[in-house]
C-alpha cells in the first residue's frame, strides 16, 4: 500500500509540473494607437497558428471589422479589413483556426438590416470576401454574439443571437459548414464550401 502511495504522488508529480518553463512575453500592438479598438476574439490550433479578430468604432453609428493572423512561430500578417462599406456596425467577432491554418471570422453586421457575416482565409493567404450567415431581417442591430469552431476534418459550426424583434426570447441559431476538399488553384489550401452565399 505504501508502495501505491508514493506511485500515485509521483504521477501527480508529472502531470502537474510543466514541459517546459513559460511565461508571457512583451505585448505586442496589433492595433493603432489612434483608434477605438474593442471586442478582440483570438482563435489558434494546436501548432499555434492564430487569428486575431477585433472591432474599432469609427463614430457613434459606424464601426469596422479588422483581423490579422500568424502561422504558428512565425509573425503578425498584415492586419485586413473584413468588413465592407454597407455595413454600418460590425460586432461581436469570434475566430476559429483549423488543424491546417484555414481561418474563419465571423461577426454580427448592420446596414439597414441585420444578419451575420463570415470571412474565410486559407492557410497563408489573405481573406477572401465576407459572406452572408442565416438569413436578413429587419432591425437596427446585427446578429449578438456569433461564434464559430472547426473540428479535426475542418469542418465548422457557427451559432448566432437572433436580435431582431419579432422573436421575444432570445434564441441560438446554428449554421454548419462542411469542408470539401476543393482546393485552390496553387493547390495549397482547401476551399470549404456549403455556406450559405458560397458557390
Amino acid at each position: 500500500m505504501r508502495g501505491l502511495r508514493y506511485l500515485v504522488a509521483a504521477a501527480a508529480c508529472v502531470l502537474l509540473s510543466p514541459a517546459s518553463a513559460w511565461g508571457w512575453t512583451s505585448p505586442l500592438d496589433l492595433s493603432s494607437h489612434s483608434e477605438f479598438a474593442n471586442e478582440p476574439a483570438v482563435g489558434m490550433n494546436a501548432r499555434g497558428d492564430t487569428a486575431v479578430a477585433w472591432s474599432t468604432q469609427v463614430d457613434p453609428y459606424h464601426s469596422t471589422l479588422y483581423a490579422t493572423v500568424r502561422p504558428g512561430g512565425g509573425g503578425w500578417g498584415s492586419t485586413q479589413t473584413l468588413s465592407i462599406p454597407a455595413d454600418l456596425q460590425n460586432a461581436y467577432p469570434s475566430a476559429a483556426v483549423d488543424a491546417s491554418g484555414d481561418t474563419l471570422v465571423v461577426w454580427g453586421a448592420t446596414s439597414s438590416l441585420g444578419e451575420t457575416r463570415a470571412a474565410f482565409a486559407p492557410a497563408g493567404q489573405p481573406f477572401q470576401s465576407p459572406v452572408q450567415v442565416g438569413a436578413t431581417y429587419d432591425g437596427s442591430e446585427g446578429d449578438a454574439y456569433p461564434f464559430v469552431a472547426f473540428d479535426d476534418a475542418g469542418n465548422a459550426i457557427a451559432q448566432q443571437v437572433p436580435t431582431h424583434p419579432p422573436i421575444p426570447p432570445p434564441l441560438i441559431r446554428t449554421t454548419p459548414w462542411r469542408a470539401t476538399g476543393r482546393r485552390l488553384p496553387c493547390g495549397t489550401a482547401r476551399i470549404p464550401t456549403g455556406m450559405p452565399g458560397t458557390p
